[in-house]
């Protein structure tokens, strides 16, 4: 091994018996000689005897962690060291050993704690994750996860950085918590057929950061393979934030990729940059699963709307104010739906595309924000259901008058509500055909104003009058908008 010219099992273990163990007494102590200094990736394998224990390594007199060491499989525990030139030397202790004669299975007397298998010493490359305890490692893109574990990452500053994770959970979906520091950085549902989860946290440190990962449980494979899995983890990146522009982060809850949608059970998480405090709108153009439903959206944990999703696909306009720096979003649905026997998933909605506009691109326009339906190619206009909204922008507070040209679908005489800022307004009649109403003049502020339209009557499924499988539910649409100040 380059620059590491000698590693002696210098005391603690016993002989390499017939079956070609090594056997370690309650302490284990090994040396490793150096031609030079340098940093280095160190690397032990080795399993509990009898049962499950707990042991405490030491490198050079400093305490390195503990960690948990089972007997029904070999464990592999990493972790990055500085090697000195010269005489180096590693502690293994464990908290008891057992003499196999009590255990009836020999008449060895020896007092046995560990089985040793291996010592790796490798090139330290501080831009990949160390997988420190807790992982399977067959290659680097099959890494299996118990119950718990650790990796190292490691930070040239204490800037926000992403950590992108690709897994499977192992047979059924699980909920896995994830602390990067100590601290609990998220909590996501991991499915059985694919999760990307991105972790994001001002929790960064300059220099090594530890990332735990938690699974509420695990399985096991078969009577033979005795691994207790939780999580195939298939890609793990580091990559920088880019502070330098607003940003939007899939993190928890959403399936894999799926033709450019990002789909989600009843809950998914987002994170969202921005560069200062700001008003911004969210575009989100998103479709519900077989059928419509109810979502709320949560903004740094508070409520910011709660609109229905349709399943031919809706486009929805939120008004935010952003604060300087992460800011988290999280969609919640009332429940979710499984595709077929061969697709297990349980989805709720699914997102085509996702953006942050501020607020001042939208001043004196107006905004169809929810209700509205996609516009189809035989649609001259933007229809909507029995209850629709609007978003106007005013660069001040004014006193305007609006003026709609409003269509129903029914061929008689209907009944439209309108409302300003939560308050009843006008009840338009509008006759067969539609026509252009006017309201009486209102006041407007600065800002945000909310405009909202009901009709009484209800909608009407498309298919039950043109018979052409068209499912949506309509009562209007507005084929012009004027306001006048």
């Amino acid at each position: 091994l380059k620059n590491v010219n000698k590693i002696d099992l210098k005391f603690g273990f016993y002989p390499k018996d017939s079956s070609g163990n090594i056997f370690v007494y309650k302490k284990g102590i090994v040396y490793i000689f150096s031609n030079n200094s340098n940093d280095k990736l160190i690397s032990i394998n080795l399993r509990a005897f009898h049962e499950d224990k707990r042991i405490k390594l030491i490198f050079n007199g400093e305490n390195l962690d503990e960690f948990n060491i089972s007997s029904r499989y070999d464990n592999r525990i990493s972790f990055p060291s500085y090697i000195k030139k010269g005489k180096n030397v590693i502690e293994i202790v464990s908290d008891n050993c057992i003499r196999p004669i009590e255990l009836n299975i020999s008449n060895d007397k020896r007092c046995v704690s560990l089985v040793f298998n291996s010592i790796d010493i490798s090139e330290l490359n501080k831009k990949e994750p160390i997988f420190i305890e807790g992982f399977f490692i067959q290659n680097k893109s099959l890494i299996y996860l118990g119950k718990y574990g650790k990796i190292y990452i490691y930070s040239e500053n204490d800037n926000p950085i992403i950590i992108s994770i690709v897994a499977t959970s192992f047979i059924k979906d699980r909920n896995v918590s994830f602390y990067l520091n100590s601290q609990l950085i998220e909590n996501s549902m991991i499915f059985k057929e694919g999760s990307k989860v991105n972790l994001i946290s001002n929790n960064f440190v300059k220099g090594w950061n530890t990332l735990e990962i938690t699974s509420n449980d695990c399985s096991i494979p078969s009577g033979e393979d005795k691994r207790c899995i939780s999580l195939i983890i298939s890609d793990i990146e580091i990559k920088k934030l880019d502070t330098s522009n607003n940003s939007v982060i899939f993190s928890g809850g959403w399936y894999s990729q799926d033709n450019g949608k990002n789909w989600m059970s009843t809950n998914g998480k987002l994170y969202i940059y921005s560069s200062q405090d700001k008003e911004y709108i969210l575009f989100v153009n998103m479709t519900s699963f077989l059928k419509d439903r109810e979502v709320s959206f949560y903004l740094n944990s508070d409520l910011i709307g709660k609109t229905y999703v349709f399943k031919e696909g809706e486009e929805i306009y939120l008004p935010v104010k952003l604060k300087r720096g992460l800011n988290s979003l999280e969609i919640m649905s009332e429940d979710c739906s499984i595709p077929s026997e061969e697709d297990k998933r349980c989805i709720s909605v699914g997102i085509f595309n996702f953006n942050i506009i501020p607020i001042d691109q939208f001043t004196n326009e107006m905004i169809m924000s929810e209700g509205w339906y996609l516009k189809t190619k035989d649609d001259d206009f933007k229809w909507g259901t029995d209850n629709v909204k609007l978003i106007y922008i005013s660069e001040n507070n004014a006193t305007v008058i609006f003026y709609f040209d409003i269509l129903t679908i029914y061929n008689e005489t209907t009944k439209v509500e309108f409302y300003l800022n939560t308050e009843p307004k006008n009840i338009f009649e509008i006759a067969m055909g539609g026509g252009w109403v006017y309201t009486l003049p209102q006041r407007i502020r600065k800002g945000i104003n909310y405009l909202e339209f009901r009709v009484p009557r209800g909608c009407v499924i498309i298919d039950s009058i043109l018979h052409n499988k068209d499912n949506r539910c309509i009562a209007m649409t507005l084929r012009g908008i004027k306001v006048g100040r």
